[in-house]
């Protein structure tokens, strides 16, 4: 049993599982109790057999003198849970609250089933697919443009706009690296021998893009902003690469307009579990470093340091910072050999 006077039941296609939802004052909460006997009394009722996952909820109600139940929209029980909230007074809600709620009831009590079927939308099962790498030529900085395909379920299904969001992640430890780059990774992953400890994911960014109309499928630019700044992870990641290819995870969220049957305008959110992985070539990376950043490199230094630099610079009637760095090295170099 569930301690309390109103309840709505649902399929979870992400969980795989029934699931029931109360109201409360923090919006709808999921209960921990067991559903064993759901399936017993889902085989002995026909509209209960006939129930669309994340679309129609049973909504169970014991507010008034008899119990009652409900076969409707899973956003009408989503509606219902807002007005309690918005209405709740006190630990138990109070008498305001129960009135709102027997007022909803009723409108439910009153729905003809042919309304309640006729309210049911497909909502759009969007897969996502990475099919290519580039530079984007003429930009104002560098720039890597992802080929991503949208396909939609059903194809005939109209999709008004979708804006996206998207988590670039890198996965090194998806891919083989030789002793150089295992050289040029101390500094971000340490020794080679601690690296089943240290070697973990890197998030590259967070980027969005939003795509206009279309239906079935559509290839779309998701544009990466790539920078030279050795002071960024995966800027030390991608330079320690000589070859082969950079392991790429990204996972979508974000929010679907899509068009009814009825061609009503609806709003879906896009399931956290939409993700995709691709291997991006190191030459496109290097590629489009090179296109803003031909033979040369930067770093950001902290004003104090860089007068130092600057002043070393100018005592010693050195022309190019090229020439201070290689001195500098050289000397420590000398020292080391000495010692």
């Amino acid at each position: 049993m569930i301690p309390i006077n109103l309840a709505f039941f649902y399929f979870d296609s992400a969980a795989g599982k029934m699931t029931a939802m109360y109201p409360s004052p923090a919006g709808a909460t999921e209960s921990a109790l067991s559903l064993e006997s759901w399936e017993e009394i889902r085989s002995q009722s026909r509209p209960l057999q006939t129930m669309e996952p994340n679309v129609d909820a049973f909504l169970v109600s014991r507010v008034g003198s008899s119990p009652e139940c409900f076969l409707v929209p899973i956003d009408e029980c989503f509606c219902l849970v807002g007005l309690i909230r918005l209405h709740w007074n006190g630990l138990s809600g109070a008498q305001k609250c129960g009135n709102r709620s027997s007022a909803f009831l009723l409108d439910c009590s009153l729905a003809p089933r042919s309304e309640i079927v006729s309210a049911r939308v497909c909502v759009p099962d969007l897969q996502f697919q990475i099919e290519g790498a580039e530079s984007v030529q003429y930009s104002a900085a560098p720039l890597l443009g992802l080929k991503l395909r949208v396909t939609n379920t059903p194809a005939e299904q109209a999709i008004h706009t979708l804006s996206l969001r998207c988590q670039v992640q890198i996965e090194p430890t998806r891919r083989r690296y030789s002793n150089t780059e295992q050289e040029k990774l101390r500094d971000l992953f340490g020794e080679p021998e601690r690296w089943s400890r240290t070697v973990r994911p890197i998030l590259w960014m967070n980027t969005s893009v939003v795509i206009p109309g279309f239906a079935g499928t559509t290839l779309v630019d998701l544009q990466l902003p790539c920078t030279f700044d050795f002071t960024v992870a995966s800027t030390k990641y991608f330079h320690a690469l000589e070859a082969a290819e950079i392991p790429l995870c990204v996972m979508f969220s974000g929010t679907v307009f899509y068009r009814a049957e009825d061609e009503a305008l609806q709003v879906a959110q896009i399931p956290w579990d939409r993700e995709t992985n691709y291997r991006l070539p190191v030459e496109v990376w290097k590629q489009t470093i090179d296109q803003h950043y031909p033979n040369s490199a930067w770093l950001c230094l902290e004003r104090d340091s860089f007068n130092r630099l600057y002043e070393y610079k100018v005592r010693n009637g050195i022309p190019t910072w090229e020439q201070v760095v290689d001195k500098l090295v050289a000397s420590k170099e000398a020292d080391e050999v000495s010692v």
